[in-house]
């Protein structure tokens, strides 16, 4: 049983828009993937964004940014493709520094 204290204990993540977060993949669709990033709701990424869809499992982690903490529909707006593109363009800069 998970105890309140150990819940309490972990650092919360960053819910601010725009920053990049750790997802955990709950289902994969043939349209879209269900991420949790441990906010209220899940987010959902166009099965597009993944390059190799074989692959992906329930429980694989994947970097996210967070576009909206909330949409129409209630659900968190996420991309994997945008996540990516800012990880790899921090890389280039730091390169360049």
């Amino acid at each position: 049983m998970v105890q309140m204290q150990d819940v309490m204990s972990k650092p919360m993540p960053d819910f601010r828009e725009g920053s990049i977060v750790k997802g955990r993949i709950l289902e994969v669709r043939p349209r879209e993937v269900l991420v949790d990033i441990g906010y209220k709701s899940e987010g959902v990424i166009p099965i597009a964004e993944f390059d190799e869809v074989d692959s992906l499992e329930v429980g694989d982690e994947v970097d996210v940014l967070l576009e909206r903490l909330e949409n129409d529909e209630g659900m968190v707006v996420l991309s994997k493709e945008k996540a990516a593109y800012r990880q790899n363009w921090y890389k280039i800069v730091h390169v360049f520094e």
